[in-house]
């Protein structure tokens, strides 16, 4: 007995020595793909900070991102939890065919302030002035959510914060996904982002609204798969390997375009390729549609229908909208709010004399995200 007792102990002390080490010597990653998000960096030391607490606080993170065999004992957690049937992981309810992110009644007021500041603040009062805002997966897909989940009118809410706002266009594409759901997947399973077919069909209702002809329409467009096994935001806190997406593009074999970026608002842009063939290799191939979020992307189209320009205010559900847009506007403007820095969006429309139309367009999930503030 004592033999066996001394043996469980060496092998546990020789776990727990294993792991400082591992932990010590171990390499550090800065990333972690499978949840997608920047891991903690070791904290700067100070009295101050130690006396704070922020340095304890930073020191925990920086332990909890980095501890050995984070991501298969991370795996191990959910695949337990999953078996004894838990239908809630985070802030991800588990659907039996799809995940849906958690969705909390929007603090709408910042995004109305800003898009009536916006709209207001531009001297061209002949610019066409539009909103899209965006409906959840859980209110297109709300048969599949789990029985206990309490869902939340997001029709009736964005109508209502549609209503506040001044404009020549305030569109709910609400009842059109419901009506297309029937016809291809809108939502990604395992993530909170849009399909390329729901941003195609967003399209064809914005452009009808705003008097565009001659969309080509999805029957004549090549439906390129750009990946079967696409595992998104929400695939990463509930890591479950059975659920995975498929991402396509829709190609307009008639339509060209240039695009060029910059990292803030002041520095000229410089050349890029929108369509980000690196992110096919990778965990995040939604990121294919222009490389990630930056503060300003232009697209320069060589075959456009029009020698229209728009503005388009968005998070990153515009990304895989504003490649349609480019079919027919000879520029499309795209700013992201969260990283334009040193102006308004307002002072870049009015430095631009050329555009006829500005587009904000956000899912209602991000008016929670502290990200609306862009008048």
């Amino acid at each position: 007995m004592k033999i066996t007792k001394s043996i469980i102990s060496i092998i546990f002390a020789a776990f727990i020595l294993f792991g400082m080490f591992a932990f010590i010597f171990g390499e550090k990653k800065t990333f972690s793909e499978n949840e997608n998000k920047n891991l903690a960096k070791f904290p700067d030391f100070s009295i101050k900070k130690l006396e704070s607490g922020d340095f304890t606080a930073g020191l925990e993170e920086y332990m909890k991102d980095h501890f050995p065999m984070r991501d298969p004992l991370m795996k191990l957690k959910t695949k337990a939890q999953l078996t004894a049937g838990y239908k809630r992981i985070g802030d991800v309810h588990i659907g039996k065919d799809r995940l849906f992110q958690q969705v909390d009644e929007p603090d709408a007021s910042s995004f109305v302030t800003s898009a009536n500041k916006l709209f207001e603040a531009i001297e061209n009062k002949d610019i066409t002035k539009s909103v899209i805002l965006l409906p959840s997966a859980s209110e297109i897909y709300e048969e599949e959510l789990p029985t206990y989940t309490e869902h939340i009118d997001e029709t009736a809410i964005i109508d209502s914060i549609l209503s506040q706002i001044a404009c020549d266009n305030a569109i709910n594409p609400t009842d059109m996904m419901l009506d297309k759901k029937s016809e291809n997947n809108l939502f990604y399973t395992t993530d909170h982002h849009w399909t390329t077919y729901a941003a195609f069909y967003t399209y064809e209702l914005f452009a009808k609204t705003v008097g565009i002809e001659n969309v080509l329409p999805l029957e004549d467009r090549e439906v390129m798969t750009l990946s079967d096994t696409f595992k998104g935001t929400l695939y990463s806190t509930v890591l479950d390997d059975a659920r995975y997406d498929t991402v396509v593009r829709l190609v307009n074999p008639k339509a060209d375009f240039k695009s060029f970026m910059t990292k803030n608002a002041t520095k000229a842009p410089e050349p890029y390729e929108f369509f980000a063939q690196e992110f096919l290799e990778m965990k995040d191939t939604y990121s294919y549609f222009g490389g990630g979020n930056f503060p300003l992307v232009i697209f320069e189209s060589e075959g456009a229908a029009t020698d229209n320009e728009i503005v388009v205010v968005k998070d990153s559900f515009a990304n895989a909208f504003v490649p349609f847009l480019a079919e027919h506007y000879k520029k499309v403007h795209v700013i992201d709010p969260r990283y334009f820095k040193g102006k308004t969006a307002s002072a870049y429309v009015n430095e631009n004399e050329n555009i006829t139309d500005v587009l904000v367009l956000y899912g209602i999930n991000s008016l929670n995200d502290g990200v609306t503030n862009f008048s």
